[in-house]
């Protein structure tokens, strides 16, 4: 990790350790309010006391691992988990995953046209994009499940393609993605079916 990185880093552990013992010393045990300047933007951040402090002593109990680890093992470790999570998602969606070395896996996107295109052919993709936006399905996932994810169109990718973050949920969550993905596009391809006859 570079230098400056690293004193970034511990600058960022102090001042999160500082404004948690202030919050405490004032005695406010309820919600708080401080502001975070992120690219010289006022940036309101609420929360519970006990939250900052869990996130401090996570910050704190990690910042050995990170910055004494020459051999990368905090590194490959959190690419493993979130590869093996990948895999998961992937596998589930009974799709392949593209291996790339370079790849950390932290986010995936899946292309939705390529995916319905594969399973249901051509013709079911001219039916999705006639009568569907690549926001219904966003929507269906999270009505019928409460899982909740961003279209990829908004980080560089297709338009019908959504993006999942491989760092925040256990492991099964992953798995639980890709089935209820897949019962939702069924249910669509199974409506097309029906206008064939």
């Amino acid at each position: 990790m570079d230098i400056r990185l690293q004193t970034k880093f511990i600058l960022c552990c102090l001042i999160s350790s500082i404004i948690l013992i202030i919050i405490n010393l004032l005695g406010l045990n309820s919600d708080y309010i401080y502001k975070l300047y992120i690219n010289n933007q006022e940036v309101e951040c609420y929360g519970e006391i006990e939250e900052l402090s869990m996130q401090c002593n996570e910050i704190k109990s990690n910042i050995k691992d990170i910055l004494i680890d020459k051999e990368n093992n905090y590194k490959d470790k959190t690419i493993n988990i979130c590869k093996t999570r990948k895999k998961l998602l992937f596998d589930s969606l009974d799709i392949g995953i593209n291996e790339n070395e370079n790849d950390a896996s932290y986010y995936t996107q899946i292309d939705l046209l390529r995916l319905c295109k594969k399973r249901y052919g051509e013709e079911f993709v001219e039916y999705l994009k006639a009568n569907y936006k690549p926001v219904d399905i966003l929507f269906d996932l999270a009505q019928k499940s409460s899982i909740v994810l961003l279209g990829g169109g908004g980080f560089a990718g297709p338009e019908w393609s959504i993006r999942i973050s491989l760092a925040n949920l256990y492991d099964e969550a992953y798995s639980e993605i890709g089935v209820v993905l897949k019962r939702i596009l069924d249910s669509y391809a199974d409506d097309w079916k029906k206008l064939q006859g």
